[in-house]
């Protein structure tokens, strides 16, 4: 009988999770439940309404916000969530981490954008925090993914 595997040696997942979440998804559901507490006798007209809203914020949040990914999960493949896309590491392109370019932080507070570009053209970006930009770019070094750093000073 083979001996189990050892998981002790076992790399854990890198979860990267983007600091700065895209801001209509919240108002969607907020949005939905008050009609429904609005107007409690227009059910099937709120049910139409609330489905025409949610075909129009996804149309709206993939054309605003595209590429836009609430975390990435890092290992020997990049998972992108939501949605669960999952993509080898010789299927990145490139990983690019450059200052986040909206704000001016202080040193401490600053975040970075961290872009994932995969080969067949897809690029995912979010926001992060100095120390996920640093475990990111490493992660990317020790997989010989191409690692562009535009960071004068940080991670």
């Amino acid at each position: 009988m083979p001996d189990p595997p050892d998981y002790r040696h076992v790399e854990p997942d890198l979860v990267i999770r983007n600091q700065r979440p895209v801001p209509l998804a919240g108002c969607l559901f907020h949005a939905i439940v008050f009609a429904f507490m609005a107007f409690p006798l227009l059910c099937i007209v709120k049910v139409w309404l609330g489905v025409a809203y949610v075909i129009a914020m996804i149309v709206f949040m993939g054309v605003v916000t595209p590429g836009l990914v609430s975390r990435v999960r890092l290992r020997d493949r990049l998972t992108v969530q939501p949605g669960d896309r999952t993509w080898r590491v010789t299927q990145l392109a490139s990983l690019v981490v450059r200052p986040d370019p909206r704000e001016d932080y202080a040193d401490s507070d600053r975040l970075y954008e961290l872009t994932f570009r995969v080969q067949s053209g897809e690029r995912f970006r979010l926001m992060a925090t100095a120390d996920d930009a640093r475990r990111a770019l490493e992660w990317g070094r020790t997989r010989d993914v191409v690692v562009e750093n535009l960071c004068d000073r940080g991670p």
